[in-house]
């Protein structure tokens, strides 16, 4: 990252958590996963594009390109999952080139270790107010990635569209069905096909045609 933009990221960080309210989304009694991100934790996986501090997870993709950070934590199937999401620098549309200008959680992540595929779900958002769900799977053999639309691109009054706007996104997993929310607003359910061995979570962004600044915070998993 150049020094210019990295001193620009960390003059937002300072202004959105004065911003930031505390995450209340996730209501189970028993924490399973909690970062501060004070520090880049160990248990997230390593890029260029991701950096960690000031309670803050900065993550910036380039040009139309989608990003993972995974915890490496196994998650049981019933969560309850919640993070704080700012776009904080990028384009205001979606973008129509390879991957959607949108950040969110990433969970039922498979382990590629143990499958014969590396299976995974996203729940993203988009500046414009929109939302989606995907499915993506790689396999093996044959090498082959696909990639669905559990949910296209919908449009959801409960999104704060633009720049520097707090969006507070839960999924709430139970068996195969997973449950939606932004800002404490319910958008939709889905039936799914879990990691049989366990699931992992993650964080996600895209840039479009301009590379996106997503910040996280407040994140946490709850049973």
């Amino acid at each position: 990252m150049r020094r210019r933009s990295f001193v620009f990221s960390l003059a937002m960080f300072v202004t959105l958590a004065l911003q930031m309210p505390a995450a209340n989304a996730c209501i189970g009694s028993n924490i399973l996963l909690e970062d501060d991100f004070k520090t880049m934790a160990p248990n997230w996986s390593k890029d260029d594009a991701f950096w960690a501090g000031n309670s803050m997870f900065l993550m910036t993709p380039q040009l139309h390109y989608e990003k993972l950070a995974l915890n490496d934590k196994y998650l049981p199937a019933d969560m309850d999952a919640c993070v704080d999401l700012v776009l904080a620098a990028g384009d205001l549309t979606s973008g129509e080139l390879v991957w959607h200008n949108a950040g969110g959680l990433a969970f039922w992540v498979a382990d590629p270790s143990r499958e014969y595929s590396s299976l995974n779900y996203k729940f993203l958002v988009s500046p414009e107010g929109t939302f989606a769900i995907f499915r993506s799977e790689v396999t093996r053999q044959p090498p082959q990635f696909n990639r669905i639309a559990v949910i296209d691109w919908t449009k959801s009054p409960a999104i704060k569209p633009g720049l520097n706007q707090v969006n507070t996104l839960r999924v709430m997993t139970k068996g195969n069905q997973a449950t939606f929310y932004v800002n404490g607003t319910r958008l939709t359910a889905i039936t799914g096909q879990p990691p049989p061995h366990g699931g992992k979570i993650g964080l996600v962004g895209a840039s479009g045609a301009t590379q996106s600044y997503w910040h996280f915070s407040n994140f946490k998993v709850t049973d």
